[in-house]
C-alpha cells in the first residue's frame, strides 16, 4: 500500500482548476519530502510560505527568519546541517567504523584512505605511485560502495567491481599498473 503524498498548495493556486491544483500540490509536496531527507538542526523551525512556493526558516537562537524558494530548500537544509549539526566523523574515524586500514601497500603503489571528492560523507582509496602526479584522484581510485563492493576506477573510467579490498588491490596491480609501467616516467 503506497503512502499518500504530502501536498503543498499556496494562495496563487486557488485560481487553477482542482485537478491541476492537486497535481501541483503533490509535486511541491514531493519536493518537500525529498528535502526533508537532509537533517535540519533543532535550533531551526520551518513553516510553509502561504503565498508562494517557498519555506520560511527561523533560527530560534537569533530570532532571524529567511525565506527559501522551494527549489533550493533541500540544499539549504543540507548547508545548515553542515554548519550547525553534529560534527562529522574524520576520515580516520570512518575507516575505523568500516574496519579498514588507512594505508595499504601494493607492488609499486599504495592505496591511501581519503574523503571522496564526489560524495560528502563517503571515503575512498586514492592510488598513488611514486614519481607520478595523479592529482586529487590519484592515478586510480578504489571507491567503497557498500559492504563487499569495491569499485576500481581510473581517470579514463571503470575497471572492475570486487568483493574485497584485497581483490580490488589485485585489480589495480593487474589492470592499472601495467599501463602505468609501460608508459614510462612522466614529467
Amino acid at each position: 500500500m503506497s503512502k499518500k503524498p504530502q501536498t503543498f498548495n499556496v494562495t496563487m493556486d486557488r485560481k487553477k482548476n482542482p485537478a491541476l491544483r492537486q497535481q501541483m500540490g503533490e509535486l511541491r509536496g514531493g519536493m518537500i519530502e525529498a528535502a526533508e531527507r537532509n537533517h535540519l538542526p533543532e535550533r531551526f523551525i520551518e513553516s510553509q510560505h502561504p503565498h508562494r512556493p517557498a519555506v520560511r526558516i527561523m533560527d530560534q537562537e537569533t530570532g532571524r527568519i529567511t525565506t527559501v524558494p522551494l527549489f533550493a530548500y533541500g540544499e539549504v537544509r543540507k548547508a545548515l546541517n553542515d554548519l550547525y549539526g553534529p560534527p562529522k566523523m574524520t576520515v580516520e574515524q570512518q575507516f575505523a567504523v568500516l574496519k579498514l586500514p588507512m594505508l595499504v601497500e601494493g607492488d609499486g603503489f599504495r592505496a591511501v584512505g581519503v574523503r571522496s571528492p564526489f560524495e560528502d560523507d563517503d571515503v575512498m582509496y586514492r592510488i598513488e605511485v611514486d614519481g607520478i602526479d595523479g592529482g586529487e584522484l590519484g592515478v586510480a581510485r578504489i571507491e567503497i560502495r557498500g559492504p563487499k563492493k569495491y569499485a576500481v576506477l581510473t581517470q579514463e573510467g571503470f575497471i572492475a567491481e570486487e568483493k574485497s579490498l584485497k581483490l580490488a588491490m589485485q585489480s589495480v596491480e593487474l589492470d592499472v599498473m601495467p599501463d602505468l609501467r609501460s608508459s614510462g616516467p612522466r614529467p
